[in-house]
């Protein structure tokens, strides 16, 4: 809620991780309606592909508790969707590098 009252009026682009899946409170404040929310749509919306996989990335402390999730992602404001994410997994579309894989997302403002 704290991040939401920094960002300014108008189209806005907000992405991370958020620590938790889409019903989570921490969404909930982004995707509701403005004024009392942040207005944002999920970019990826469709796709629930996990961002986080303990047990099969390399890169997660192997006693993660926290069963596979989307937990990362693009929000957009106010923008036209070009393309939904895509998560950069490891093997198939590329190295893994973190603890969490990649999201990529194409949207247009204006």
């Amino acid at each position: 809620k704290q991040v939401l009252e920094m960002i300014p009026p108008g189209p806005a682009l907000l992405c991370g991780d958020f620590n938790g899946g889409p019903k989570e409170p921490e969404l909930q404040w982004v995707v509701a309606p403005e004024p009392h929310g942040g207005g944002f749509q999920d970019a990826g919306a469709m796709d629930d592909t996990p961002t986080f996989e303990p047990g099969v990335n390399p890169f997660i402390h192997s006693s993660a508790p926290d069963p596979a999730d989307r937990i990362d992602y693009v929000m957009v404001r106010r923008a036209a969707v070009v393309s939904g994410k895509v998560v950069l997994r490891g093997g198939a579309t590329g190295p893994v590098v973190s603890d969490h894989y990649g999201v990529e997302a194409v949207v247009q403002f204006g």
